[in-house]
């Protein structure tokens, strides 16, 4: 399996399995018990592309890359899950005539909404997906693919 995708697969875990215990434990909305999808994926979809794209492409690859990586795998999947969450409810509400307490923003103006929850939502929790996503991928580079990437 590609450092990629063993990557995209734990943080993608991890993001959904906190995202699920954070809204369970919580007494959030009925709207917000699937953010753990979103969580999930959007944390996928993030690791695996930056991942592969400035790591696992580059013939070496420092820590400090690691790192930096790590970090804008953490912000950037924050954004997107924040981003798809405000989206999917757009949609559901517009085509699918769902019933929300609020009237959901259009998608272009959830690319900025998705900005100020993204900073929300690190402030709180949030900010515990940077170590992790730090960790993961040094933790892998070391297990394995130290000789691949270093």
């Amino acid at each position: 399996m590609s450092y990629s995708i063993k990557f995209a697969l734990l943080f993608g875990a991890v993001s959904a399995f906190a995202a699920l215990m954070m809204t369970s434990l919580a007494f959030v909305e009925e709207s917000w018990e699937n953010l753990w999808i979103y969580a999930g994926g959007a944390s996928f979809v993030v690791a695996y592309t930056l991942s592969y794209g400035l790591i696992a492409r580059k013939k070496k690859c420092s820590t400090s890359r690691l790192v930096f990586v790590g970090t804008l795998i953490a912000l950037f999947s924050h954004w997107l899950c924040w981003y798809a969450f405000l989206v999917t409810a757009f949609v559901q509400w517009k085509f699918g005539g769902a019933l929300l307490p609020f009237e959901p923003v259009n998608p272009l103006h959830a690319i900025a909404m998705a900005c100020g929850y993204t900073l929300f939502s690190l402030a709180f929790l949030g900010w515990v997906s940077l170590p992790i996503s730090i960790f993961l991928s040094t933790w892998l580079k070391r297990e394995g693919y130290s000789s691949e990437y270093s």
